[in-house]
């Protein structure tokens, strides 16, 4: 959702967070693409999805990166 937000207020173009990213350019574009597939990841494979330490660690940092450069935190 923060990142839908961000991406909403910088103006881009699309009805959903994939189609939002493919009409932007940020330098961690590829983070918002890693910490984007471990959320569908986890909302489509709900309670049988195994999400590990590492990779949630590594999602919430790749959000935070991308969160930073879009000024929304």
């Amino acid at each position: 959702t923060l990142l839908e937000k961000a991406l909403n207020e910088r103006g881009t173009i699309g009805g959903d967070v994939s189609s939002k990213l493919k009409s932007i350019s940020l330098v961690s574009i590829d983070d918002a693409w890693d910490a984007h597939k471990v959320r569908n990841k986890i909302a489509h494979g709900g309670m049988d999805y195994e999400l590990s330490e590492r990779e949630a660690r590594t999602a919430i940092n790749n959000y935070e990166r991308v969160l930073k450069e879009l000024g929304a935190i």
